[in-house]
C-alpha cells in the first residue's frame, strides 16, 4: 500500500485512510478486500473510505495526489518512493507479510483438489523439487542475469537497471527455496 507523495504526513496507520480515497485497479478485487480486511484488524473503519477504479495505470494518480494511496507493484512502488512517498505495509517485505499476515505472502503454490491429495501426492511432489531447482537458481543467479533473462517485450520502456536493484532487493522474500506441504496457510484467514 503506498502513500501518495503529499499525504505521507498524514498517513501513518490504517486508522488514518478513514476518510481517504484508496485507488484501486477495479472494485470488488484482492486490493479492495485487503484494504478493508486490514482496516478491520486494526480497529478502523472501511465504511469511512472511499475507493477510486483506476484501472491498471494507478501509479500516476498517486504520485499526482489524485488518491491518498493504493495497492501498487513494483517498480511502481520504488518510483513512488523516490518521489516522497512511502509504503504503509509493503508484503514483499518479510516482516510486513508476518506482522500483517500472520505469514509470506505466497506469489506461487502448487494446490490441488481435496479429493484428488492421496492420488497426486507423488505430482506434487515432483513439481515442487522442479520449482525448488529454480528457485534456488534464482537466489544465486546474478540479478543482471534475471533481467537479461526476460522477453524483451516485457522490457519495453522499463528502466532495466532499477528492474535488476529490486530484484536483488526482494527475491529472498519473494521466492523461497523450500517447498513444503503447508496446510497452515489454506488454514490461516483470508481477507475475503
Amino acid at each position: 500500500m503506498a502513500i501518495a507523495p503529499n499525504r505521507v504526513s498524514e498517513i501513518n496507520s490504517f486508522k488514518d485512510l478513514e476518510g481517504r480515497t484508496i485507488g484501486v485497479v477495479s472494485r470488488g478485487g484482492a486490493a479492495e478486500a485487503m484494504v478493508l480486511f486490514l482496516m478491520k484488524k486494526h480497529g478502523a473503519d472501511g465504511k469511512k473510505v472511499q475507493f477510486a477504479v483506476l484501472g491498471p495505470n494507478i501509479y500516476e494518480p498517486v504520485r499526482l495526489g489524485q488518491v491518498d494511496a493504493a495497492w501498487v507493484s513494483e517498480p511502481a512502488l520504488s518510483l513512488l518512493v523516490k518521489q516522497g512517498g512511502r509504503a504503509l505495509v509493503n508484503f514483499m517485505e518479510t516482516d510486513d507479510a508476518e506482522k500483517y499476515l500472520g505469514g509470506r505472502y505466497e506469489f506461487m503454490g502448487v494446490s490441488v483438489r481435496t479429493a484428488e491429495i492421496a492420488e497426486r501426492r507423488e505430482q506434487m511432489r515432483a513439481l515442487v523439487r522442479a520449482l525448488e531447482k529454480g528457485l534456488g537458481r534464482l537466489q544465486t543467479a546474478e540479478p543482471q542475469q534475471i533481467t537479461a533473462s526476460l522477453p524483451h517485450q516485457l522490457l519495453e520502456g522499463v528502466d532495466t537497471a532499477e528492474l535488476t536493484e529490486i530484484f536483488g532487493r526482494y527475491r529472498a522474500s519473494l521466492y523461497p527455496t523450500q517447498g513444503v506441504e503447508d496446510p497452515r496457510c489454506t488454514a490461516r484467514r483470508s481477507p475475503g
